[in-house]
């Protein structure tokens, strides 16, 4: 039985959290719901913390939903300077996963998760959305792991 690990590695702010440039788009159909999701805006404030803008939308039969706003990087505030909470996976073989960020809006509502890594345009977004999941129906949700809609590039 495969067990896998994940483990927390804080860094100090700085330009290692995912940044990229202009605009990016994601798209899948997964059946008869077709998925968007853009990333735009990115800025790091005077602290050190990266945030961008953000406008998921999915449409099919009785699945329509929207949703836009700003995600913020998690981080830890150690006073004179800011930590980014940056993840890393373990697989059963003890051997360590691409490290990742989580980007959080809406008091923790929405996720984005994405690669970290010194390269622009991250080749993989995760998006979770706590209000999709309560208003739309089972059949409206993505089929991997029934829970965020993983775009690839």
């Amino acid at each position: 039985m495969k067990k896998n690990f994940l483990f927390l590695i804080v860094l100090c702010a700085s330009a290692y959290a995912q940044a990229f440039t202009g605009t990016i788009n994601f798209a899948k159909n997964e059946g008869t719901v077709k998925r968007t999701l853009i990333l735009s805006k990115w800025s790091v404030d005077k602290r050190g913390v990266p945030s961008f803008d953000y406008h998921y939308s999915q449409s099919g039969p009785k699945c329509d939903y929207e949703r836009a706003g700003r995600a913020t990087a998690g981080f830890e505030d150690a006073g004179d300077h800011v930590e980014l909470q940056v993840y890393s996976g373990q697989d059963s073989n003890g051997k360590e996963g691409p490290a990742f960020t989580i980007f959080y809006d809406k008091d923790d509502d929405v996720v984005v998760t994405m690669p970290t890594s010194d390269k622009s345009n991250p080749v993989w977004v995760s998006f979770e959305d706590a209000l999709m999941k309560k208003k739309l129906p089972a059949q409206c949700r993505s089929t991997a792991k029934d829970s965020a809609a993983i775009f690839k590039k």
